[in-house]
């Protein structure tokens, strides 16, 4: 691996132009370079496609609604870099992010993957339903804590497509299943942001979801048995 490999950053979008620029913005602001941020404009009505073109050294696709999954695969299918990192449009990374992951791929070859640990705030136009939310960051690995080489995320596949919710859930379970060697540091490296528009508010209903997620995950456990 080069002293400074390309990596490709795909964020999905979807009527987020309230938050995309802040998020693309704590791209911009990673100690390392060089980047790819690749932004896909999931069927949006807003001003998205817009501001993501108008952001530096951004690439803009566009397609029609599919969810967050199938967003997130189209990005993936366009990224060069060597290693691949996701950021949702209403979320922010901390400065550090990539250059921390970075060097823990760097120094342990036999790790696929690096995640951190996420810091949850609540938007200051918030006045959605009463959740709980920890104080203290959490470990965990979620889409965009995560650094992953792209050779071993193609060991896994994309994300599925059927599901508003969980989609990250049923990733994980599959890179679990092949055998992805996983790190994760003890800072923070993700700023999720809770406001009105989140997926899990929007898809609150979709329990049915994570019981399809939660079955596959059963099956894959039997069938290694």
């Amino acid at each position: 691996m080069s002293l400074s490999p390309l990596i490709s950053v795909v964020i999905p979008a979807y009527n987020a132009e309230r938050f995309l620029a802040e998020a693309i913005a704590s791209v911009h602001r990673q100690s390392h370079a060089p980047l790819e941020i690749i932004v896909i404009d999931d069927g949006s009505t807003d001003r998205t496609a817009e501001i993501a073109r108008a952001g530096r050294d951004v690439w803009c696709w566009r397609q029609p609604n599919g969810g967050i999954g199938s967003a997130r695969n189209a990005g993936v299918a366009a990224v060069q870099g060597d290693l691949l990192a996701f950021l949702d449009a209403d979320d922010l990374w901390t400065e550090d992010k990539l250059a921390r992951q970075l060097a823990v791929l760097q120094s342990r070859p036999e790790i696929d993957l690096v995640a951190g640990q996420v810091e949850q705030f609540f938007d200051e136009s918030y006045a959605g339903p009463l959740i709980a939310v920890p104080e203290a960051p959490q470990g965990g690995f979620t889409a965009g804590a995560m650094l992953i080489r792209k050779s071993s995320y193609d060991r896994v596949g994309g994300f599925r497509t059927d599901l508003a919710v969980g989609e990250f859930l049923d990733w994980h379970s599959r890179a679990v299943a092949a055998g992805l060697r996983m790190a994760s540091l003890d800072e923070v490296v993700l700023r999720r942001r809770i406001h009105g528009n989140n997926t899990v508010i929007r898809q609150r209903g979709q329990q049915a979801n994570y019981l399809s997620v939660l079955k596959s995950h059963l099956d894959r456990k039997r069938r290694a048995a």
